[in-house]
């Protein structure tokens, strides 16, 4: 199960600033430049595609507050994620209802935060 996913400026998750992408495995309703989810059913290569999630992120960067000038060239994503089990109950996620079912909310206790490496910002001519 997917949780929230977040970027920063710098390796580490805890750090600030940090935007928010995902939330419960969905695109955080208040970004403007909504967060994409992919599917993965059908992807060729895959032996379990129900243990993927893919998702396109609109290309930002951090910036001074005050100068408003781009703090620096690398961005860092983040995302918390747990193991669902079958007999915990539904272990799909949806993100077309308002309200999502209970047991997603309940996972947090075994959730593991798994991050990139640098992801680099170019800016194109």
């Amino acid at each position: 199960m997917l949780g929230r996913c977040w970027a920063t400026s710098t390796p580490s998750p805890l750090s600030l600033p940090q935007w928010d992408l995902l939330v419960d495995g969905c695109p955080y309703q208040d970004d403007r430049y909504l967060t994409t989810l992919v599917s993965v059913a059908g992807s060729s290569g895959l032996q379990f595609p129900t243990h993927y999630k893919r998702f396109v992120v609109k290309m930002f960067t951090f910036v001074d507050p005050a100068s408003l000038a781009p703090l620096q060239e690398t961005i860092f994503i983040h995302c918390s994620m747990a193991v669902c089990h079958p007999s915990s109950g539904s272990c799909e996620q949806s993100c077309s209802r308002k309200r999502r079912d209970a047991h997603v909310k309940t996972i947090s206790s075994g959730q593991t935060v798994v991050s990139s490496g640098e992801v680099h910002l170019v800016k194109s001519t």
